[in-house]
């Protein structure tokens, strides 16, 4: 048995397991120490993904008895309390199989191949069903996999880079045969940044650039993602390689002093807010990032009330007030801690229209998530701040989120 609780990475909530305990001889549980707030109930058993000769499974079960998490109801946990007779029954499914065949780009005998199968949408929760590839003519057999719809995802180690390769496979009510799924070189951008107002020697060695992926869980447990991220060379070009199939965000990060990502071109496009779709195989050239050096400044306090004590340990969260601006790691989205005194200071800011809020018991990256800010709405202060301006802000609340 596990309770299942919401976490954000890289902006998007993904359930993780938050406690869990293993049933007796009676099918009874007891969890301990669980700390305030929403949860998950879950049930799994150890052999899930492993068919009996009657191709029986058992898939992990959600309270009040579903399948699928996102039909899931919570269990609230309030502070020293104590819950009973939530009670889930595992049931009977027929596990089906997928058959199927890795294609090589250049022919050669595969070695070291890893596919897996994700169900879709992802929710972050289980590992997925996997294989290992032992022949070299590649094919592989996934079993104990329920109806649905899974993403297949393959990888392999050559000398210095990955091929990788996924493909959407659907079960219904049969075993699916015929599988092909062709690995690739991964998707590749080249392009070159360029730092205005800063003519320091070396300012652009610091930074390095990602493509950060937005997909439904392509490689998970494979080595993350490719090489993902680079560092960028003293004259401002960058290479990314072996990025796999999918959405992705292009992120600078490690700017220095008061500067911002003012503009990034790919493809003839802004893709500054924007995806960028990759194919394994692409080999997107001239991509060109502007970094510029005048951001703004953002500095005040916060308090309760305009003649209160000053609110320590608080979160100053600074969002934009355009919601589809609202995203994984969105530029326009910053964080900062008060000190003892209330006080805060945000440097490198985008020049736009903003809401500020003071939050209490905030959790690390959830600002990236719409509904939680949209919650914050109400006691958050819209302000608009331009480049190279040096704003002064202070708050007279600091609000406690609820919790799920």
């Amino acid at each position: 048995m596990s309770l299942i609780r919401a976490r954000y990475v890289q902006g998007r909530s993904v359930l993780q397991p938050a406690g869990s305990d293993q049933t007796d001889d009676r099918g009874q549980f007891r969890i301990f120490d669980v700390a305030p707030g929403g949860y998950y109930l879950m049930a799994s058993s150890r052999v899930f993904g492993l068919t009996d000769e009657n191709r029986a499974v058992y898939p992990p079960v959600y309270y009040p008895g579903v399948l699928d998490p996102q039909e899931a109801i919570k269990v609230k946990m309030a502070a020293g309390g104590e819950l009973r007779g939530y009670d889930l029954s595992l049931s009977e499914a027929t596990g089906f199989q997928i058959f199927g065949r890795i294609t090589s780009p250049d022919g050669q005998p595969l070695r070291r191949v890893f596919v897996t199968a994700q169900k879709v949408p992802s929710s972050g929760l289980r590992q997925p069903a996997s294989a290992r590839v032992m022949s070299t003519q590649g094919e592989f057999t996934l079993q104990g996999l329920i109806p649905g719809t899974y993403r297949l995802a393959a990888q392999e180690r050559r000398e210095d880079r990955f091929l990788t390769g996924s493909t959407v496979v659907e079960i219904g009510n049969q075993d699916v045969t015929g599988v092909v799924l062709p690995l690739g070189n991964g998707a590749e951008l080249a392009g070159r940044v360029v730092l205005e107002g800063q003519n320091q020697p070396g300012a652009l060695a610091t930074l390095r650039i990602a493509a950060i992926p937005l997909g439904d869980g392509v490689g998970l447990g494979f080595r993350a993602r490719g090489a993902g991220d680079a560092k960028i060379q003293e004259d401002g070009t960058f290479v990314l390689k072996d990025l796999v199939d999918g959405p992705a965000r292009i992120l600078i990060s490690q700017l220095p002093g008061g500067a911002y990502v003012k503009g990034i071109r790919a493809q003839g496009k802004d893709v500054t807010d924007a995806v960028l779709e990759l194919r394994s195989g692409d080999r997107i050239q001239g991509v060109e990032v502007t970094i510029a050096a005048n951001g703004a400044q953002l500095s005040g306090s916060a308090k309760e009330g305009a003649n209160g004590p000053p609110v320590s340990s608080a979160t100053i969260v600074l969002y934009p007030a355009d919601a589809q601006l609202i995203g994984p790691s969105s530029r326009f989205i910053r964080t900062t801690q008060t000190g003892q005194q209330g006080e805060f200071s945000m440097r490198g800011l985008v020049p736009g229209e903003y809401k500020l809020c003071a939050v209490l018991d905030h959790e690390s990256g959830a600002e990236f998530d719409p509904e939680y800010l949209q919650s914050l709405d109400r006691s958050s202060k819209t302000i608009t701040i331009s480049a190279g301006q040096a704003a002064s802000e202070n708050l007279e609340e600091a609000v406690s989120p609820q919790r799920d």
